[in-house]
């Protein structure tokens, strides 16, 4: 996991980061008011990929997915979306 890339994230976007000693143990890279959680993705995301990180979430809490790449129609559930890494933010770093 790119620790940099994933902090800058969370100050851009406002969420806390869950610190880079948690990164290898966790999915979710932030959290905002214990209920809205965030993940950061530099691979493409596909269905099973957001299936995958929604199953770390309660259904009454919500998730946000950054990525640099995402398959169209992705049939998302109403607690799960899924951003382009800001511009801003997608500059400062190399995506393979």
């Amino acid at each position: 996991d790119n620790g940099d890339l994933i902090e800058s994230i969370c100050k851009n976007e406002g969420f806390k980061f869950v610190g880079r000693e948690f990164l290898d143990k966790t999915k979710l890279h932030g959290v905002i008011n214990l209920k809205r959680f965030f993940h950061v993705a530099e691979e493409l995301v596909t269905q099973d990929y957001v299936e995958d990180i929604k199953s770390e979430i309660k259904e009454d809490e919500s998730l946000v997915i950054y990525c640099t790449k995402m398959m169209s129609r992705l049939k998302l559930p109403t607690n799960v979306e899924v951003k382009k890494i800001p511009r801003d933010i997608s500059r400062k770093f190399t995506f393979e």
